[in-house]
């Protein structure tokens, strides 16, 4: 349920005695602090100077009781409650009954009958007062029988008074109904508002109101957005809640209700307090006590070592029970001593202390700490050292003392630093370090002496020629080498020397350092460099043509020998005579001449090339010229002589230039030999003079428009175009686009010929399209007159559907829509230009919707289906004649309307609605005047009959006393097993006999009718 309080009010649930006085729950006992819930047993009837608005389950009384017939606007009364009823201050037996929806304790001013609901609280007169409205709004149950009924339902001290406005139609909206209740609750004095349904109607501005009213008008409780207002309801249930209990402890209010949840840290004395309709204040007391065991205990302290066994040193109440978490530790039960080797050290336990079982038996925890040993590892950053220097060494927990043995080597005992040069090679010492924390422990490691490193090394030799690689041999490898001066290239790592960066009669001193660390040491080496031999010599040149012999100029050094490579080449071995007879042509051959044999013979190297014949190559830049200039060859190896074949060619025989414009046009053959002399040679090349090609072309006609394009006659295909940037052209095919080309000229069209091109020209000129404007309105009515069209220049035609001629109707077009209208013109170039614009035709309509026929007394709705301007004619008896929707009440007969509409754009349209109206009492409902219920299913049932019945409201049968028979409502019309089947209220046959009965139906015009009347039953 959900609450929405107000001011100073709470909801009090329960079933309460009549008996006055207050009584609530006994006092109670608690071991521990816990919520305990406060109850009222019984408690006087409620005073209600206040209400609490509460929404709640949706769950209606029965519709049903004893009838109150009301007119339209109007109230019936005082009426039994049933019991006594206590109303914001006042206690009544007796109620009134409004016709719009309310139930009214009476009082001077309290009864009007206003339709039109108001705001509340109000002082106006006009506004029903001392009442409760379940709506208040424009309800007529003039138009139903049987639709407002009461009854007490219920046994004392919990009855309930019942007021039921069951399917009441509402004002103007006929055929639109409320459903709703107003109940009373004895004792409690709690208002219920049960609404089925409550729909919008627009009379009365559509508002109404659901509260209650004290009788000055200065006083109101309502609805959140329901005063006054627009709003519709379904299923739904409201409560105005009087006030009721108020909880105290001591002067504090903690509460309000029937009920209330305390948790009391000490023992506490709660007051319920409640005020009854005639002023009188109750009150009861009520104490909840609290009452635990101590179950304090403590340990000596919160961190142990791990191998402690602890026991409690304080229990405040023994004979308890202990446990321990987590459970991996045992603990005594019953003393609560631990023995601490059994847990795992870093690890918080905490033990818990229940006191002996009883009532108020309670539970305390305590918790510690097991505190690891300290970790006393230590090392020193090697297990051995040289006897050099200090080792300091690194620990898990500072702070602990050193010791070492055998005795000798010296240990600062506080920092564990060695001063190793007091140490003995080769002996391993042991240190022991002891920590001093909250757990102390003790580790141990060792250290071992160390001799220094050998650094001996030598090369092969004592001195070396300058070429090659010396590697010497180490002792300690892993070390580095080092020469001195710099100018010898040594490897750092592995000592090899590069003897050819040495120089020669330099004595070079090596040094080797063993790998670095405490033991490290070095020793060094001396290298001497020697010169080698001066192996030059030399050749006159050096290329030579394939012919004769060639020896050497010089030798620097004689009595060594030749080698040459390739093979091939003759060359003596002793005196180096080179027979070039023996080369091959092209090949570039190295000769060797090494020194005779001694501590550093060396070798010198000279390179001959055996050259072949004098390159007479030669070209010209084209192999085939046009008739005009000249042609100038490039040559290789110039000075030779040039000659062609056939005649014809006018060629210079030094140069090879030809003179083409005297040579007649054919191919040659050119040849040129180099220079007389030992390597001449010669080659041969073809030269074609060439005719120039005829550029001719043209289009067909000088002038054109300024649109499609043109492809000119080329004689000669394959040459270029070219024109002014305004023309298109395409350059290869002399196509062009006259409509992408700017209009004017004459334009000169330029082709140059392929092969040997000569040019041609070509004049024309592009005339421009006709530029066209068309004055047309963008929109129409299908209704409105010819349009004359106009285009721009004069002297076009239109075309398009719905013109003709000049002249554009709308009322041609075969429906609304958009049609486009075409103005053609040539002008005096020939050339044509088509210009098309779009005119919107709207055809509008309008329906003024079916014929209707109407009772008296009614009203029918006209309904213009489109537009935006309305005139309904005649204007007599319309509630609006400019409107869309208007009501008409003519008289009897039939009335013709004609409707004028109007659509936004002032199209107009037109349409014809008759509204007859027939009497009242025109009207037929037939009820047959016997029937035989006998089983035969025929003339079973009695029901009423006619084509305008759209319901049956209620069907009442009475004997020849007038005592009710039998009587249902709700019937549809074409239910037929739904009537009277001869039966009375329980069920049971009737004796055949004279019956009356009364009918209210629902007409499908919107209004009721009862029909009275008798009907024999047969058996």
């Amino acid at each position: 349920m959900l609450r929405k309080t107000l001011p100073g009010l709470l909801l009090l649930c329960g079933v309460f005695s009549a008996k006055a006085q207050l009584v609530i729950s006994s006092d109670t006992t608690l071991c521990e602090t816990a919520p305990v819930t406060l109850e009222v047993i019984s408690a006087p009837s409620y005073g209600t100077t206040s209400y609490t608005f509460v929404e709640a389950d949706y769950a209606p009384e029965a519709y049903a009781g004893t009838t109150i017939s009301l007119s339209d606007d109007s109230y019936g009364g005082p009426y039994s409650i049933g019991f006594t009823f206590c109303f914001l201050g006042n206690e009544y037996t007796q109620f009134y009954v409004g016709s719009n929806g309310w139930l009214s304790f009476g009082g001077a001013g309290a009864l009007t009958t206003t339709f039109t609901s108001a705001p509340i609280p109000s002082v106006a007169g006009t506004v029903p007062k001392n009442c409760i409205m379940g709506p208040w709004a424009d309800w007529h149950p003039g138009l139903c029988a049987g639709c407002i009924k009461y009854q007490t339902i219920g046994t004392a001290p919990n009855r309930k008074l019942v007021l039921s406005f069951d399917n009441v139609p509402m004002y103007s909206c006929t055929t639109t109904y409320g459903k709703f209740q107003i109940v009373l609750h004895e004792t409690t004095n709690i208002i219920e508002n049960h609404i089925t349904n409550k729909d919008y109607c627009a009379w009365a501005g559509g508002t109404a109101t659901q509260g209650v009213h004290n009788l000055s008008g200065t006083v109101a409780f309502t609805v959140p957005g329901r005063n006054s207002t627009v709003w519709t309801a379904d299923d739904e249930t409201v409560q105005f809640v009087p006030s009721g209990i108020t909880w105290y402890s001591g002067a504090t209010i903690i509460g309000y209700g029937d009920s209330i949840v305390v948790t009391p840290g000490v023992t506490t004395t709660y007051t319920a307090e409640v005020e009854s309709c005639d002023g009188t204040v109750y009150t009861a007391d009520v104490t909840v006590a609290i009452e635990l065991d101590d179950p304090t205990f403590t340990y000596a302290d919160t961190e142990f070592c791990p191998d402690d066994v602890i026991t409690p040193t304080y229990i405040a109440t023994p004979g308890g029970t202990f446990v321990i978490d987590p459970p991996d530790m045992p603990v005594n039960a019953a003393t609560g001593q631990i023995n601490l080797s059994g847990g795992e050290p870093g690890t918080t336990y905490t033990v818990e202390y229940t006191t002996p079982p009883g009532i108020c038996s309670s539970s305390s925890g305590f918790s510690f700490t097991i505190v690891p040993y300290d970790d006393a590892t230590v090392s020193y950053a090697s297990p051995s050292f040289c006897p050099t220097g200090t080792a300091s060494p690194t620990v898990a927990t500072p702070g602990g003392t050193y010791t070492i043995a055998p005795a000798g080597m010296s240990i600062n005992p506080t920092t564990g630093v060695l001063t190793l040069s007091t140490g003995t090679v080769g002996t391993t010492y042991t240190v022991t370090y002891t920590t001093a924390g909250f757990c102390p422990s003790v580790a141990t490691t060792t250290v071992l002496i160390d001799p220094l490193d050998d650094p001996t090394f030598a090369y092969d030799s004592a001195s070396y020629c300058p070429s090659g690689f010396a590697l010497p041999t180490v002792v300690t490898g892993g070390g580095t080498f080092t020469a001195s001066p710099g100018s010898l290239t040594i490897d750092a790592t592995t000592g090899e020397i590069n003897l050819s960066t040495g120089i020669p009669g330099t004595t070079y001193t090596i040094t080797y350092t063993t790998p670095a660390g405490s033991c490290s040491n070095f020793s060094t080496e001396t290298v001497t460099i020697n010169y080698l031999d001066v192996a030059s010599f030399g050749y006159s040149a050096s290329s030579y043509c394939a012919g004769g012999t060639v020896s050497p100029t010089f030798i620097t050094t004689p009595g060594g020998s030749f080698t040459v490579t390739p093979s091939g080449l003759d060359v003596d071995p002793v005196s180096g005579d080179v027979d070039l007879t023996t080369g091959t042509v092209g090949i570039t051959y190295a000769i060797t001449y090494t020194t005779d044999s001694g501590p550093c013979s060396n070798s010198g190297t000279v390179s001959i090339t055996i050259d072949p014949n004098d390159d007479s190559t030669f070209y010209y830049t084209a192999p085939s010229f046009c008739a005009a200039g000249s042609a100038v060859p490039v040559v290789v190896t110039p000075g030779g002589n040039f000659v062609s074949a056939p005649a014809g060619l006018s060629i210079d025989p030094a140069s090879g230039t030809v003179d083409l414009s005297s040579s007649t046009p054919g191919t040659y053959t050119i040849t040129y030999t180099t220079p007389a002399g030992f390597c001449s040679s010669s080659m041969s090349q073809t030269l074609t003079v060439t005719d120039f090609t005829d550029a001719f072309f043209e289009y067909d006609t000088v002038e054109y428009c300024n649109e499609g394009s043109v492809m000119p006659f080329i004689l000669n295909p394959g040459g270029t175009f070219s024109a002014p940037g305004s023309v298109s052209i395409d350059i290869s095919t002399g196509e062009i686009d006259l409509g992408a080309s700017v209009a004017g000229g004459p334009y000169q069209i330029l082709y140059n010929s392929p092969g040997c091109t000569e040019q041609d020209t070509f004049f024309l000129t592009i005339h421009p399209m006709p530029s066209l404007t068309i004055d047309l309105p963008d929109l129409t009515c299908y209704e409105d007159d010819p349009i004359l069209l106009s285009g721009t220049p004069a002297g076009g035609f239109f075309s398009g559907t719905g013109v003709t001629g000049n002249i554009f109707l709308p009322g041609a077009v075969p429906a609304e829509g958009l049609y486009p209208v075409t103005y053609t013109y040539t002008n005096e170039f020939g050339c044509t230009s088509e210009l098309t614009e779009y005119i919107q035709v709207i055809l509008h309509t309008v329906s003024a919707g079916p014929d209707q026929t109407i009772i008296e007394g009614q009203y029918a709705v006209l309904e213009a289906s489109d537009g935006v301007i309305f005139t309904w004619d005649p204007a007599d008896w319309l509630g609006c004649s400019g409107c869309q929707s208007t009501s008409a009440t003519p008289p009897l007969g039939t009335m013709n309307y004609l409707l004028t509409s109007y659509d936004e754009n002032g199209c107009v349209a037109f349409d014809m609605v008759n509204v007859t109206v027939i009497p009242f009492d025109d009207v037929t409902v037939f009820v047959p005047n016997t029937f035989t219920p006998n089983g035969d299913h025929i003339n079973d049932y009695l029901m009423p009959y006619g084509s305008d019945v759209a319901g049956i409201i209620s069907f009442t049968v009475y004997d020849r006393w007038g005592e009710i028979v039998w009587q249902r409502g709700n019937i549809a019309p074409d239910h037929t097993d739904g009537g009277w089947n001869g039966t009375s209220l329980n069920g049971q046959p009737l004796n055949a006999g004279v019956y009356a009965y009364a009918i209210e139906v629902y007409l499908s015009f919107g209004v009721t009718k009862t029909v009275y009347g008798n009907v024999t039953l047969i058996r």
